[in-house]
């Protein structure tokens, strides 16, 4: 007779290796929850200078967000992409914090789309450490919100998946670096959520949203796309007409037509290609410029053309396909797209969300060997990061290949389950049809 892991067999005890990593995560996903919030609380509370002082890339790209706001206010944003118009904004907001030296970090011109510059203008009205809270809520309040819609407002599982996914090395510097990676994610939710639940007006202006990081925006047209989701592809084209107009307004035609060049100037020299977590950043220890350019642009199009697939097969196999499709969608995308950086990671919350993921390793449901595979290996991942995150960084190779490989693991494991599902839905298909066919035996002989 069979019983069940953890339960006493005569009289020893059967290893439950997966209570232990479920409870190993969950002490875990508490620890570093309040370790975050002491983090956010110290900055907030006036330590911000000191902590670049001592940590120079601490908030780097908040403050670089910042700085973009500062520009579109002042007189020189026709110029903002000049290196010179960015580094003298940089060296104010410097100076407003009270840092005397600008770390080199941030000597490095950016290259974020103009539209950052016209939503960062509001931001920047508001002192550096004010708009930094605000920077916080509004992130934290993106990711719930979007979350717990995407969750069918399971409010329980949608705080499990957001302490889980904030217990990982990548949620801890997406916030230290205070990054757009929360609120991108809260919107892709939403965006996925509105796409299953077929709200076109609400899908097409979160897609525009989640758009913001450009590298991932082929991916997400891919669902709406496949699914003749032509009216929240209208809204959304709309939403990017407005947003633009708006954008030429506040900054003038000069800044954005020097958009394209800054792009390629700063993607050709990216000191931070090496310690990116996708199939370029691998492929760089190897290749040189121009052709990483052209094997990562056909890495791009063989993950839009998997992601293709998944979803043309998905699209007619029900909502539970379709939700592993959303998982796959984002895998492929943090693997394949050209530019993902380790705080990108903290967008695996979504595959959790979409499949179930404390649901099932809860109930021990799962028999599927694959199915089995997926959650414990995504359900470690916020262990699996910190182990990652201490590996040698003097050429973050490592790093990256680890990173790297967590998601070609997630994104092989997926499609399998994928190809399980739809398969077994195409069988009860054909018995269903079988069984009300009015042919009876003896007709057909």
């Amino acid at each position: 007779m069979k019983t069940s892991p953890g339960k006493e067999q005569g009289n020893q005890k059967v290893f439950d290796v997966q209570s232990l990593l479920r409870n190993t995560v969950l002490l875990a996903m508490i620890i570093n929850l309040i370790a975050m919030v002491i983090f956010a609380c110290g900055v907030a509370s006036g330590a911000l200078d000191i902590l670049i002082a001592k940590q120079p890339t601490a908030l780097q790209d908040f403050i670089k967000y910042y700085a973009c706001g500062k520009i579109a206010l002042n007189k020189d944003k026709g110029q903002a992409y000049s290196p010179t118009v960015q580094k003298n904004c940089l060296l104010s907001v410097m100076r407003d914090l009270g840092v005397k030296n600008m770390p080199r970090q941030y000597y490095f011109p950016t290259d974020y789309p103009p539209p950052v510059y016209t939503l960062m203008a509001p931001l920047a009205l508001l002192p550096v450490k004010s708009a930094l809270c605000l920077w916080w809520i509004v992130s934290a309040i993106s990711a719930a919100a979007g979350l717990q819609r995407l969750l069918d407002y399971k409010r329980k599982q949608a705080l499990l998946v957001i302490v889980w996914t904030a217990a990982s090395f990548a949620a801890w510097r997406a916030t230290a670096m205070g990054q757009t990676s929360w609120i991108i994610s809260g919107a892709m939710a939403f965006y996925f959520y509105s796409l299953l639940n077929k709200r076109d007006t609400a899908c097409g202006i979160v897609l525009a949203i989640s758009m913001l990081k450009i590298q991932y925006a082929p991916y997400l047209l891919i669902p709406a796309l496949v699914s003749k989701r032509w009216k929240s592809l209208a809204i959304t084209m709309l939403s990017i007409v407005v947003t633009s107009i708006l954008t030429v307004a506040v900054l003038g035609e000069e800044a954005i037509l020097a958009y394209p060049g800054a792009l390629a100037r700063v993607e050709a020299s990216d000191p931070y290609l090496g310690s990116m977590v996708c199939l370029k950043s691998l492929c760089s220890w190897l290749i040189s410029e121009p052709t990483l350019s052209l094997v990562a642009l056909c890495g791009m199009l063989i993950g839009l053309g998997l992601s293709l697939f998944v979803w043309q097969r998905a699209i007619s196999a029900g909502e539970q396909a379709q939700k592993w499709a959303i998982a796959i969608t984002i895998c492929l995308a943090l693997l394949t797209s050209p530019h993902t950086q380790n705080y990108d990671l903290v967008m695996l919350a979504i595959p959790a969300a979409v499949t179930g993921l404390f649901e099932d390793l809860k109930k021990d449901q799962s028999e599927n060997i694959w199915t089995r595979a997926w959650y414990c290996s995504l359900f470690s991942f916020p262990i699996i990061s910190w182990f990652v995150a201490r590996l040698p960084v003097r050429s973050y190779f490592a790093q990256s290949a680890a990173f790297t490989g967590i998601l070609i693991l997630l994104s092989v494991l997926s499609m399998i389950i994928l190809k399980n599902l739809s398969r077994d839905s195409g069988q009860k298909s054909s018995e269903a049809l079988t069984e009300s066919s009015p042919t009876s035996n003896t007709e057909l002989i």
